[in-house]
């Protein structure tokens, strides 16, 4: 990064200028932006979308006139379209930025020879190698032939570190070699040349590093920087390596920030964000800041959580399914363990559910449907259950259900008191037997109930007497069926006891009516003793008169 003020490079990763110390805070906030056109435009390049990857490497252009890569992209997209004049232009402006892109560009030219030439370097590369190991231990063979001291040892010491991969080692030691030279000129000349050949090998790996990150190679380039940090290199190269993993990652960082923008923008769902985020960090398992880049999809999982929340307290109100409700919660809970949403959203929903059935019990106890009240009652009584860390209605739903018996007695009363004023005793008598056995009644309600029971008593008993004395000429002269005898026989008694104030003629045709009954069931005795009563109760002489011929006449 250049100094726009003196022109000295600097590390990407600083605040102020080496030589000027001028503020570049600024500056790489323009770089950074100019390298997200750059990666937009190779992205949109890969897709073989030129016109739009052109007006991106443009955007990095203006911002970044020294972006030297973006020239040479720009220009190889400016040659696809065969306009060799712009992409000249483009070429020629990197190059003036860059004189060392030259060489790239002559790759460029000829990636079919460097294919096949390649694997003929490497070997090479591989003789050298070997060739230099045998030049070290030629050395190592001329030294000890020579007489030793501390300064051969600390050679000796060198190379034994070169060897084991501890360049940094090595390198600090060579450079005390050259504060205390030896007495033997090829000592001295050894350790030079292997220092020299060590920061060579240095400045190869971090030049060669540097270009497969701006051929955008980066999961080849963290492996090399690994490979090289391995060797522990000195620190001056780990500042460079660390620098260029953090170029990286701001990449990676760059692109996963823009699929979260586009999901919170809603133009990206998240599972799409999910898996995008999970292929990067499979795909690049060596990235530096992997928990940072992570913490996108935390951040995601936290935005979606509620988005769902949200969309199922929604749903609820506007469809009132209860049972739906809580299984899409208990799936959310399920895919989402642990958010702060989901906890905060599964409260919500509990309270909107129990008071939508508490609002239901109120209504069905208004409408008097005590049988929806009783079942509301129990639905809400297995939510509570379910949900007792989060709110406690064990008092409201007692509260309740002592409301709803007492609602129930009530209505039931008044059900039989209408059915008393309706003439009706016979429904109402059927009500009474079902609130009788009710063991919550309290004293009063169980005195009302016996005042009503005295009371159909008496009614019933009077519609008998009212029947039966109609049919007095019929019992007189023996029309009468057995089942008649054996009803007025087994009733005449209590009709008697529950119409104490009854007419004396009522109750004498009664009596005389059973007597004619049990002579015509053949219960002589009970018929003799029945006309003994009347004849004590000094009834109608023509009655007792008629009951006495009918037996004489008959027997």
């Amino acid at each position: 990064m250049q100094c726009p003020y003196c022109q000295t490079e600097n590390r990407e990763d600083r605040d102020h200028c080496y030589c000027c110390e001028r503020d570049l805070a600024m500056l790489r906030v323009i770089v950074n932006k100019a390298r997200h056109h750059y990666n937009l435009g190779l992205e949109h390049a890969e897709r073989g979308r030129n016109a739009e990857a052109i007006e991106e490497f443009r955007n990095a252009i203006d911002l970044d006139r020294r972006f030297a890569p973006a020239h040479v992209v720009l220009g190889t997209l400016y040659a696809r379209q065969n306009d060799f004049h712009r992409a000249n232009e483009c070429w020629k402006a990197a190059l003036a930025i860059n004189p060392d892109l030259n060489k790239a560009h002559a790759y460029l030219a000829k990636a079919e020879q460097v294919a096949v030439r390649t694997p003929v370097i490497r070997r090479l590369r591989l003789y050298c190698g070997v060739l230099a190991g045998l030049l070290v231990l030629v050395l190592l063979g001329f030294m000890y032939a020579m007489r030793p001291d501390r300064v051969n040892l600390t050679l000796q010491e060198a190379i034994k570190a070169y060897e084991a991969e501890n360049l940094n080692t090595a390198l600090t030691m060579l450079h005390q070699m050259r504060e205390r030279k030896s007495h033997h000129s090829s000592v001295n000349a050894a350790a030079s040349a292997l220092r020299e050949a060590i920061k060579s090998e240095l400045r190869q790996q971090v030049q060669s590093i540097q270009e497969m990150k701006y051929r955008e190679d980066y999961p080849a380039a963290l492996a090399a920087i690994s490979a090289l940090e391995s060797r522990e290199p000195d620190p001056g190269t780990s500042a460079t390596l660390a620098a260029i993993k953090q170029d990286i990652n701001h990449y990676y960082a760059g692109r996963i920030e823009g699929l979260y923008k586009n999901f919170t923008d809603g133009a990206v769902s998240y599972p799409e964000l999910a898996a995008r985020v999970d292929e990067y960090l499979k795909v690049y398992p060596d990235l530096p800041d992997k928990e940072g880049l992570r913490s996108y999809l935390e951040r995601a999982r936290e935005v979606e959580s509620g988005r769902r929340v949200e969309q199922i307290l929604t749903e609820f109100r506007d469809q009132r399914d209860v049972q739906q409700s809580l299984e899409d919660l208990q799936q959310l809970s399920a895919q989402f363990p642990g958010m702060e949403a989901v906890k905060k959203g599964r409260a919500d929903l509990v309270e909107a559910i129990l008071n939508y059935v508490f609002e239901r019990f109120q209504e069905s106890m208004d409408e008097g449907n005590y049988d929806q009240a009783a079942t509301l009652l129990r639905e809400i009584n297995s939510l509570a259950s379910e949900f007792r860390d989060i709110v406690d209605v064990t008092g409201p739903v007692e509260l309740a259900q002592r409301v709803l018996i007492d609602a129930e007695k009530t209505g039931r009363l008044k059900e039989v008191e209408l059915l008393m004023k309706s003439a009706s005793p016979a429904g109402a008598q059927l009500a009474l037997m079902d609130i009788v056995s009710d063991d919550s009644l309290t004293t009063a309600e169980r005195e009302l109930v016996g005042t009503y029971l005295i009371e159909i008593n008496r009614r019933n008993a009077a519609e008998e007497l009212r029947q039966i004395v109609e049919k007095q000429s019929k019992y007189l002269t023996l029309q009468i069926s057995d089942e008649e005898a054996s009803f007025t026989l087994a009733r005449y008694q209590e009709i008697l006891d529950a119409l104490p104030k009854s007419s004396a003629a009522e109750r004498n045709a009664l009596i005389a009516c059973a007597a004619v009954s049990a002579f015509k069931l053949n219960q002589k005795e009970e018929a003799d003793a029945l006309a003994a009563m009347l004849e004590a109760n000094k009834a109608d002489r023509n009655l007792y008169g008629q009951l006495q011929r009918l037996f004489k006449r008959k027997r």
